[in-house]
């Protein structure tokens, strides 16, 4: 049995199209399942047909495909609440697909954000 991988690598920061290539392969070859290493300041966006913006810190793009499998990766850096409020503000789009997150993902807490503001 053969598997193929697409792999979508940036460097730029900001604004360079990823989220609408990831759009494009994830529809055009209809992917299985999709994994991303993102953290909060992240902001992919997709433009439906319609001209609704559909924007992502955390959950992969690819979730606009329902047979996409949706992972978020070991070394993502997740604020709890930036995800909470993507997967409400998507469910219609998420529906009922479990979304997988590696244990080994970083939670980022209050504290967190509190302790870098004194460095």
């Amino acid at each position: 049995m053969s598997k193929n991988v697409t792999i979508i690598i940036n460097g730029q920061a900001g604004s360079c199209g990823k989220g609408k290539i990831c759009d494009y392969i994830v529809q055009k070859d209809n992917i299985e399942i999709s994994i991303n290493n993102w953290s909060s300041n992240a902001g992919h966006t997709y433009v439906k047909n319609t001209g609704e913006k559909v924007t992502v810190s955390h959950l992969p793009m690819a979730m606009i495909n329902n047979n996409t499998k949706l992972c978020i990766n070991p070394g993502s850096i997740i604020t709890p609440e930036i995800l909470e409020d993507e997967l409400i503000k998507y469910k219609d789009i998420l529906g009922k697909r479990k979304k997988y997150i590696h244990p080994r993902a970083m939670i980022i807490k209050p504290k967190h954000v509190e302790q870098e503001k004194n460095l």
